[in-house]
């Protein structure tokens, strides 16, 4: 009798949490690419964080610091959860940008691409978390030196980046041998390797 009322329980909660998460879907402002899965009841649930999450993208000026901070452990909660739901890193990491914590959105997209490397738009959200003004230098650069070591057609974007950041912290050596591998590396790419060398004169000058 025990088994069989503790299985009707986690039967409902399993039902509540689906219809729930449909129906936060529908009602959602920012859910474009949200997929609604029925296959578990982690599934469900990542589903209902993640677009607990979601309502909060387009009001900027309600989420504080620490909001965004919950959002960061949800995202992560979510995307556990279910490891086949990306929306958790692609929109966190667009979520924390916006919301003004840098430091966040990378640590949460670097987490992202170690297990979905190939990711188009958690690549792109990324490149757009490095080149903003107010991003650290310091754990831009992290983020930099781990992404060159990949080989990815984004690689040429993402070190000219790294060259920047170097040159604007200080660190010319390490500026001046990340030009040389943009030189190297990428010899077809003419506004790229003229750039590099640009930039190589005024570092030696």
């Amino acid at each position: 009798m025990k088994r069989l009322v503790l299985g009707a329980f986690f039967l409902f909660l399993f039902l509540v949490a689906g219809l729930t998460s449909k129906a936060l879907a529908r009602n959602s402002f920012y859910t474009p690419s949200l997929n609604i899965r029925f296959c578990g009841l982690f599934r469900a649930m990542s589903d209902i964080i993640w677009v607990r999450i979601s309502q909060d993208i387009p009001f900027l000026l309600r989420v504080d610091s620490r909001e965004s901070e919950l959002n960061f452990h949800r995202a992560r909660v979510a995307a556990r959860l279910n490891p086949e739901n990306l929306e958790p890193y692609r929109y966190g990491v667009l979520g924390l940008s916006l919301w003004g914590r840098n430091d966040l959105a990378l640590k949460l997209g670097r987490e992202g691409l170690r297990k979905h490397p190939e990711d188009r738009m958690l690549n792109m959200m990324m490149y757009s978390v490095v080149s903003q003004e107010e991003a650290s230098i310091k754990e831009s650069i992290e983020f930099l030196n781990e992404y060159a070591l990949r080989n990815d057609p984004m690689n040429r974007f993402f070190l000219v980046l790294k060259a920047m950041k170097e040159k604007k912290l200080g660190m010319k050596e390490d500026a001046v041998r990340t030009l040389h591998e943009l030189i190297e590396r990428f010899p077809e790419e003419i506004g790229i390797v003229e750039y590099a060398r640009e930039e190589l004169k005024r570092l030696n000058s």
